[in-house]
């Protein structure tokens, strides 16, 4: 997930909208602001304005403190073992 640097919105791969359940028939919570942005035909971009993403976040970050453990670990080291020495 990226965050835009005004923190209204959120950028998010196709496999993060499938993981969550997101599909093009997801309502926005309010149209046009708080809401997932769609393509002339209707169907999900990868980015999400203002507080539609906020259930998901909310969602993932709930997981057993051992869970969070394994999945930092990971997210730490995975960048680290690929060269990548800084993360903004």
């Amino acid at each position: 997930m990226l965050n835009d640097t005004s923190g209204h919105s959120v950028r998010v791969h196709t496999a993060t909208l499938n993981m969550l359940g997101i599909t093009d028939k997801t309502p926005d919570l309010s149209e046009n602001l708080s809401c997932f942005l769609r393509d002339e035909n209707g169907r999900l971009t990868s980015w999400i304005r203002e507080f539609a993403p906020m259930p998901y976040i909310v969602a993932m970050m709930t997981k057993a403190p051992d869970d969070i453990q394994e999945h930092l670990g990971y997210f730490l080291d995975f960048p680290e073992s690929h060269g990548v020495t800084t993360i903004m």
